[in-house]
């Protein structure tokens, strides 16, 4: 082999190598960052349960305050207020949120109506006053009490998704997800459970209705009825 065959031979083989080395990279690059560009929109389309059981968790430590979003300001220039709110409704949130998980931000208001102070949401792009229409899921029965009477809305993000909390002061009555086709899915419904406090009212023997009160008394089984001396 002449010294410009082993040249050629030289510069053939040191690019198959490179090759090689190229193709394994690639597949290296795949396994450590795999194809996430549909992930979000299967989360999206699948809201994990896990939203719920993180709204209980801080609602229980009395954090929910802290994982609602925060309104803007009433005289925020950031959004624009719609034309066809009615007079009598007072705008009680205002913020451009990605509420229906389309990727595109609009503009969401909570108006309150009425004496008894119940509120719902609007929804609008960013420059059209037309609403957009937000449908309940066939699947949900929002004629059940614990849909129709919540008298509040919230709006919380978890894990880059946009979810609807619907409660009556500080109890949780539902958390909903709305899709990229305007349809509201309820993910899960919530129910309180209080707990009855007892107290001490008047007492002839503080020790013994302390116990009581406490479950630390002893009681005595009566198997059959005693007759009652007078």
């Amino acid at each position: 082999m002449n010294r410009y065959n082993l040249f050629q031979f030289s510069i053939k083989n040191s690019m198959n190598n490179l090759l090689h080395l190229l193709i394994y990279i690639f597949f290296l690059f795949l396994l450590i960052f795999p194809d996430y560009s549909d992930a979000k929109e299967k989360v999206k389309g699948n809201p994990s349960i896990e939203a719920c059981k993180y709204v209980i968790s801080r609602a229980n430590k009395g954090e929910l305050g802290k994982i609602s979003i925060p309104s803007e300001p009433w005289d925020s220039p950031k959004i624009k207020e719609p034309k066809d709110i009615p007079g009598f409704a007072a705008i009680v949130f205002r913020k451009l949120l990605d509420i229906n998980n389309d990727g595109v931000l609009e503009r969401v208001f909570v108006l309150s109506e009425g004496t008894a102070d119940y509120k719902e949401f609007s929804v609008y792009e960013l420059t059209d006053d037309n609403g957009i229409g937000i449908k309940t899921s066939p699947d949900d029965n929002w004629e059940s009490d614990n849909l129709r009477w919540s008298a509040d809305r919230a709006f919380i993000e978890f894990r880059g998704i946009t979810y609807v909390l619907g409660k009556t002061n500080q109890s949780l009555n539902y958390l909903a997800y709305i899709s990229s086709k305007n349809e509201m899915k309820i993910v899960c419904e919530f129910e309180q459970k209080e707990e009855p406090l007892q107290r001490l009212k008047t007492s002839q023997n503080d020790n013994v209705c302390k116990l009581a009160l406490e479950g630390n008394i002893e009681y005595v089984e009566f198997n059959k009825l005693h007759s009652v001396s007078h």
